[in-house]
């Protein structure tokens, strides 16, 4: 029996956004972007009407979608770093591919 996933519907569209000038931002926010030290906002870069907190938001408002979609990529390949180095849970991983052997 093969069962098909239902069609998705696409999500909406969201219109390229431009980063905010920086005298829309805090000084630290610009400090941290300046350095390289930031966390870009998903709501500025992902959403239509952007991020609802502006000025007093504590996430980088500088940076494009790029350089957020470069953030959650850095994001997970360093949880899978420290996933590979713990100890349990490379056990569960391995008593995992054991049981899935037959093993």
């Amino acid at each position: 029996l093969v069962m098909s996933a239902a069609p998705v519907a696409p999500g909406p569209v969201v219109p390229p956004v431009k980063p905010a000038d920086p005298s829309e931002v805090s000084a630290e926010t610009l400090e941290k972007h300046e350095k390289g030290e930031c966390k870009p906002c998903a709501y500025f870069s992902q959403k239509a009407d952007g991020c609802r907190q502006g000025k007093d938001c504590p996430f980088c408002h500088l940076c494009d979608r790029e350089a957020f979609k470069a953030f959650k990529k850095k994001q997970k390949r360093t949880a899978r770093e420290a996933a590979g180095k713990n100890p349990e849970a490379q056990e569960k991983r391995e008593a995992k591919k054991q049981k899935q052997s037959g093993g």
